[in-house]
């Protein structure tokens, strides 16, 4: 049985308040602004000289004091239930119930249905449809709600299974499945640092009403909150919480992520020094939540726009972002003063975008609904070799050939497009070659048997260990593009500085002095080479996003190779101590990047496609003397 009580004092750490923080780009100063992110436009530090940035905003948040409690009683037995077969059996029982906060400081689900009491004051002539306002968000504890943020889950239990045949003195079969719960807090999100609708106050700076045509006359960086900063409300505030905001909330449903894992292989002794191990290792874990691709949030935007309205500016559908960019139309939240705290639009201004007036709840910014609908799954052929001589050598090299697949999350949810990707972390192969050799010098062995006391501590007894592994690069992403055909090149010197690994040959949208629009190479790269074809094209800025493309990049290959010497003396029967010499990385190979990042996939850098030769963290070879008593 195990039990676990934990406690959160003072979370989200740290973040008892998140100071101002301002953020610039080149929209103010690029050559187009009705084309956001054009590559190699405008000066970031410009518009700070001006008195402006692009964005900003502010956000203190409560401290707030959680509890969890973790409940696991397990059974386990072994059967053997011939003289060639043994059976391991299991049955494990997880209740994990949610966090649950003290003072009830965190929001509930969303209401999708009621009306909310600013209704009351939207003129509705100015609604496309002229509905009613819907929608508002709950809180744990409040009005007969659960005080955690979703429901409990208490069928937990987990079968293990394992066997072990021996078909006859040379060959065994070996095999087993077990199931796992991970819990919530070992999920990819934490039910502890989320829920803060309410309990946080996040206050954005608008630079521009009219997408960085005009400066926000009533804001700069000298004067960003001109209403003053978000009252943190609690569930004070009720239904009007949030409004005109963005904000998230689990799924009361929410479930454990699940692990199963399974295996089966065969051992089999070619010889009396050689023993061969070939497995097939395999899992599934259900239930997880991956960040979307885009937002980075893992969940379903229940409030997102219209991708029809999305879709008619979209020059890869043969629409112009003047539609979307210019579609201002009268303001329903006008002056209201339920919305003076709004982040998704400003209540200071008489228009609004059209887009925010198509979205189910036009009330609210973007309202992601924390679901756990991913999963991930892994193959491997893990083969072992075994062969120890004369008690002198022992060697294991292992090959393992695997791939790991995800899948759950949006890619762009407004066209229906799932992920489906090769894990980030995927290596396909990895070879580990490792062995220990007693050197045949000293009392007792080949050289030197028969040597004194003083020349056997000195050179007699001593053992050479040593390990080498390699693992092939990991899948290289690269965003905010389409992929239009393999860029891979081989790897090639730019400069001194620069290895190339990728041809950055990219097109963008180019709007003409009469308006119409064009695809045209982007320039400013550093490249030597010629692009007869775009390999890339800039997603637009009211493109869709596609699932991620495996482009067949990956990044280098690791290989480590590590030895030690060791002795060990004997200072009495009891006591003994060991000297011990360790050498690290021996062939120095260097790793200019962190795997799987080292490449620049930043499709607007002038280095994109090329690593730094400066940059990373090189593991040097290194030296490491150590000393360990025995007693």
């Amino acid at each position: 049985m195990r039990y676990r009580q934990q406690g959160y004092i003072g979370t989200p750490g740290g973040l008892g308040y998140v100071a101002p923080n301002f953020n610039t780009g080149n929209g103010w100063t690029q050559q187009n602004y009705q084309n956001s992110g054009l590559a190699f436009q405008g000066f970031y530090l410009a518009p700070f000289l001006l008195g402006y940035a692009d964005s900003g905003n502010t956000q203190p948040v409560v401290n707030r004091t959680y509890s969890s409690y973790y409940y696991a009683p397990f059974v386990q037995d072994d059967w053997k239930g011939t003289p060639k077969l043994t059976v391991n059996l299991g049955l494990r029982y997880d209740l994990s119930p949610a966090p649950t906060e003290r003072h009830n400081s965190a929001n509930y689900a969303f209401d999708t249905t009621s009306i909310n009491p600013v209704d009351a004051q939207i003129d509705h002539a100015l609604l496309p449809g002229g509905e009613p306002i819907r929608g508002s968000f709950t809180f744990a504890g409040v009005n007969g709600n659960p005080r955690s943020a979703f429901k409990v889950g208490k069928l937990g239990f987990q079968p293990r299974f394992g066997f072990a045949y021996a078909v006859n003195s040379k060959t065994v079969v070996r095999g087993g499945l077990e199931e796992m719960l991970t819990g919530f807090l070992l999920s990819y999100l934490s039910p502890v640092t989320d829920g803060l609708t309410g309990f946080s106050a996040f206050t954005g700076y608008f630079a521009t009403l009219d997408n960085f045509q005009t400066p926000n006359p009533n804001a700069n960086v000298g004067n960003p909150f001109v209403q003053g900063l978000t009252p943190i409300t609690g569930a004070k505030a009720g239904h009007l919480t949030a409004l005109g905001q963005g904000a998230n909330f689990y799924d009361p449903s929410y479930k454990q992520p699940t692990y199963c894992g399974y295996s089966l292989g065969v051992q089999r002794q070619l010889s009396s020094h050689d023993v061969l191990e070939v497995s097939y290792v395999g899992s599934r874990t259900y239930n997880l939540a991956p960040a979307n691709v885009n937002t980075g949030i893992a969940g379903t935007n229940i409030n997102q726009i219209s991708p029809a309205w999305s879709k008619q500016c979209d020059q890869g559908f043969g629409g112009t972002p003047d539609i979307c960019n210019n579609d201002l139309v009268p303001s329903p939240s006008y002056n209201i003063s339920a919305f003076n705290n709004a982040s998704a639009f400003s209540n200071t201004a008489q228009t609004i975008s059209g887009g925010q007036l198509t979205r189910p709840f036009p009330a609210f910014g973007d309202i992601y609904e924390l679901l756990n609908n991913g999963r991930s799954w892994y193959n491997s052929l893990q083969t072992t070799v075994n062969h120890k001589w004369n008690n002198s050598l022992i060697l294991r090299v292992g090959w393992t050939w695997q791939k790991t697949m995800d899948s759950g999350a949006w890619a762009d949810q407004r066209y229906n497009i799932r992920q489906r990707v090769i894990d980030q972390l995927d290596m396909t192969h990895k070879i580990s070659v490792s062995g220990v050799y007693n050197l045949p010098v000293g009392r007792g062995r080949t050289f030197l048997g028969n040597a004194n006391r003083i020349v056997d501590a000195a050179v007699g007894g001593w053992e050479l260990g040593s390990s080498y592994t390699y693992i092939t690069g990991m899948p290289v992403n690269i965003g905010v593009v389409y992929v239009n055909s393999p860029p891979k090149v081989p790897l090639q010197k730019e400069d001194p500085i620069y290895t190339r690994a990728f041809a950055p040959c990219t097109n963008q949208w180019l709007q003409a002095s009469d308006g119409s629009w064009s695809l045209q190479p982007v320039t400013g790269y550093i490249y030597s080479g010629s692009c007869n074809q775009p390999d890339f094209t800039l997603i637009p800025q009211y493109g869709l996003n596609p699932n991620i493309e495996y482009t067949g990049i990956r990044s280098r290959s690791t290989q480590l190779f590590d030895v030690n010497l060791s002795k060990l003396f004997s200072v009495t029967e009891r006591v003994k101590f060991q000297l011990r010499v360790n050498a690290f990385n021996v062939l120095n190979h260097p790793q200019f990047g962190t795997v799987p990042f080292e490449y620049d996939t930043g499709a607007t850098d002038p280095t994109f496609g090329t690593y730094s030769k400066l940059a990373g963290n090189n593991p040097t070879r290194n030296l490491e003397l150590a000393l360990k008593l025995i007693w």
